[in-house]
Order: C-alpha cells, then structure tokens, then sequence
C-alpha cells in the first residue's frame, strides 16, 4: 500500500529504482552551509624579525622586538684566553702561547673596532642625509656595539646637529696628545652627540693622522 500522501507523486530514478530527492527537499539542502575546506589549521602571524605560527583557536603567539640596548656585539675578550693559557703547567710552552694569544686578539680586536667604525659611518651618513633610525637597515643596526646605536639614537634626537660638549671634545683632544695609541683605539663614533660637525670632523683627521 502506497504511504505517501494523497495526490503526490514521487520521482524514481531510473537508473537505480529508488526515490529521488524532492524539489523541496533540493532547495533546503542547498540553504545548508557547506564547512569551508580551505581553512589552514595555523595561521602566520608576523613579528619582529619574522613570522610565527599557532593552531587555530589557540591564542595568539607573543611577538618579540629587538632590543637596541642589549646584546650587541662585543669585542673579543683577552682575559678569559690567558686564564686557559695559564693552565699550561710547561713555563716555556706557556709564554710561547701567551705571546701567539695577545697578538691574536689584539688583531682580532683591531679587526672588530674596524668593522665598527664603518658600521656606524654607515649609518650616521644616512641620518646626514636627511633620514632617521628607520631608515638605517636593520641588518646595520645589528651590527654596531650597543654604545654606537645609543649615539646614533642621540644624534637623531638633536637633528643631527648636535651642541658641542667641550668636556667631551677637551678630553679626546688631550688624550691625543698625551697619549697617541689609546687614542687610536677610541671609537669617536660614539661620541657623534656630543660633537659638532667642524670637531667631530677633526678629531677623526687627527686620529687618522697618527
């Protein structure tokens, strides 16, 4: 006996015998929402420095920022290599090492004090030529000691047209004449705030001179 009610009809396929799906039955299938399919299951989320990933529906990773006033470059350190080299119970094997020891690192150091002063010659000459610290890149900031990025940030602060600190500017220029190889060794970079133009510009003559 036939349940359906009275004066309905019910398509067959043909195909396979058995109902199809009513008009009706269509139109409320098609009103459902279909899941999306292309949701990613993490999700980037840009930081400092990079991207980090989450889960969906975890909360959102921490970002992190460089810190311009920590961790920056050092040069190498003399003491901690002649405590090793003390170890070395042979007197004369020693001082050979001693000797080899200090005159690395004193290269070494050389090397890293160059290396800063051309960092920061980089990035003073982009502040004189109008920009600011966000326009030095970051790949340059990462290279100067953290006493270079404070004069830089110094620097930037007085308009690149710092007031002269005659204490400042005293005190290196005695120190040239007084005593020439610490001189040599002092980064004046990092006393770009505290110079004007005219002296800053002098002392680096008169350091190069010697």
């Amino acid at each position: 006996m036939d349940d359906s009610p009275a004066g309905s009809t019910q398509a067959v396929d043909p195909r396979t015998g058995h109902p199809t799906t009513s008009g009706a039955d269509e139109s409320a299938a098609e009103g459902q929402a279909t899941p999306p399919t292309d949701v990613p299951s993490s999700s980037s989320i840009p930081v400092a420095g990079g991207t980090a990933s989450r889960a969906a529906g975890s909360e959102p990773a921490q970002e992190f920022s460089f810190d311009p006033w920590a961790g920056g470059p050092q040069p190498p350190d003399l003491l901690p290599r002649l405590a090793e080299v003390a170890k070395i119970t042979d007197p004369v094997l020693r001082q050979q090492v001693e000797a080899n020891v200090r005159l690395r690192t004193q290269r070494e150091v050389t090397a890293f004090t160059d290396q800063q002063r051309e960092a920061k010659a980089q990035a003073k000459a982009i502040v004189d030529q109008g920009g600011d610290l966000g326009n030095v890149p970051a790949k340059l900031l990462l290279q100067m000691d953290v006493p270079g990025r404070q004069a830089l940030h110094d620097y930037v602060v007085a308009g690149a047209s710092p007031a002269n600190d005659l204490v400042t500017y005293y005190h290196l220029r005695n120190q040239a004449l007084d005593d020439p190889s610490s001189f040599q060794t002092v980064d004046i970079a990092n006393h770009m705030a505290k110079l004007d133009a005219g002296d800053y510009r002098e002392l680096l003559q008169l350091q190069m001179a010697l």
